[in-house]
């Protein structure tokens, strides 16, 4: 009987630890499935904030200030200011109306690291390596494409300019849903940890995780971006 009743109570131990160690898995995926949902709503708010500062620096902005120029000689010169308001009026809305255009496309990713090596040629030497998988998946995700984009271009400009690097190495590859970057520099400074603004805001808002560490030849960022399958 006390041998029988071991074996029992063998088998409800097993059972309960089993139980325990699925619900932590369970816990673990489920986890990881909000980081990317809430990486995902970054990216797509960081594309519209990135739409939406264009036009109010553009076009906008210049609509605007050239409205109040001209209103403001009109009052001074005393004029009647009746056709102006309403030609002033109708400008400022085909300047709004842009707000409502679809914003050019990022290019796709070759192009898009072409582009990043070439600005800093003669600067810094940039090498890129992206696998297959990864360029297929990027360039058909342009949210992801363009939230790499301006995570590679703050990264290499900290980089340069705060920690005087010379030679950047990129390494992107496709792992489950995500994309995950490797930035290699030989800079003294990590230029994320020397800029805790705009670079770390992207990051923050646009990747599941990241990490800046130094290395024994300069600073090693990683991210992991979610991207659409």
């Amino acid at each position: 009987m006390v041998t029988c009743a071991i074996g029992w109570l063998l088998a409800i131990t097993r059972a309960v630890n089993g139980q325990h160690r699925t619900d932590e898995e369970l816990l673990a995926a489920r986890e990881l499935s909000l980081r990317w949902q809430v990486a995902r709503v970054g990216q797509v708010q960081w594309h519209q904030q990135k739409a939406l500062s264009r036009a109010l620096h553009g076009p906008i902005q210049g609509a605007v200030t050239a409205a109040a120029m001209r209103l403001d000689e009109a009052v001074r010169a005393g004029t009647d200011a009746t056709a102006l308001v309403a030609e002033t009026r109708d400008e400022l809305r085909a300047a709004v109306s842009l707000l409502e255009e679809k914003p050019d496309a990022t290019p796709g990713m070759v192009s898009t690291l072409d582009l990043i090596i070439g600005t800093w040629q003669g600067v810094c030497r940039v090498v890129a390596a992206t696998t297959p998988d990864a360029t297929a998946a990027l360039d058909n995700d342009e949210l992801c494409r363009s939230c790499l984009r301006d995570v590679l271009i703050d990264a290499i400009s900290n980089a340069v300019r705060h920690g005087d690097a010379s030679i950047v190495d990129i390494s992107i590859s496709l792992v489950g849903d995500e994309v995950l970057v490797r930035v290699r520099d030989n800079g003294a400074t990590s230029g994320t940890a020397a800029i805790p603004g705009l670079g770390t805001r992207i990051l923050d808002e646009c990747s599941t995780r990241w990490s800046s560490e130094a290395t024994d030849d300069g600073y090693l960022l990683t991210a992991s971006l979610p991207v659409m399958p």
